[in-house]
């Protein structure tokens, strides 16, 4: 519990998403950048919240190789 609430205060945005890239957990600066509640976010494409093919292509990649891509920096072009 002590390392979830760490992970949901923190001031930058983490998204978990599993092989198929939908959303399996997300904190509260994700879910609030988005102005979506967490049932809104919880297994739903990526493609569906954040457009750009460049985000999905290295997350793809990340999953693949099971090693992090990173750094990834991006602005977002939050979708309605």
């Amino acid at each position: 519990r002590y390392y979830q609430e760490i992970v949901a205060g923190l001031p930058v945005s983490l998204v978990i998403v599993g092989p198929d890239l939908k959303v399996v957990s997300s904190n509260r600066h994700f879910r609030t950048t988005l102005g979506k509640r967490s049932d809104e976010v919880l297994n739903q494409p990526l493609r569906e919240l954040l457009a750009g093919e460049e985000l999905e292509s290295f997350v793809q990649k990340t999953i693949q190789s099971g090693v992090a891509q990173g750094p990834f920096a991006t602005e977002w072009d939050v979708q309605g």
